[in-house]
């Protein structure tokens, strides 16, 4: 039983593995592997206060690993987060506004 008085539904315990998996495979992999450039504040930033060309190319690698790993049901859709200054990008043959006119 879990710390709370009801069962998780086996939905939602699909779903938080899931979620699970993906952060540990593609978040924390590469957070770990790039660990001195994205804590180091001087590394993560550029003088304009912007993110790095580096940084922001690891958020796009995982923003797109995300659209990989989203289920495609009819219907439903993922939430798009953006990012200013980041450009114009394609997704399921869709041009996306990503901040750059």
């Amino acid at each position: 039983m879990t710390a709370i008085a009801f069962a998780i539904p086996v939905e939602i315990e699909r779903i938080t593995a899931g979620l699970e998996r993906f952060l540990r495979a593609e978040v924390i992999a590469r957070h770990e592997k790039h660990l001195e450039r994205l804590e180091d504040p001087r590394r993560r930033y550029g003088s304009d206060g912007r993110y790095t060309p580096e940084a922001v190319e690891l958020i796009r690698q995982v923003r797109m690993a995300s659209v990989a790993a989203y289920p495609r049901r009819p219907g439903l859709r993922p939430a798009v987060h953006v990012l200013p200054d980041l450009g114009t990008r394609r997704c399921r043959g869709k041009s996306l506004s990503l901040g750059r006119p």
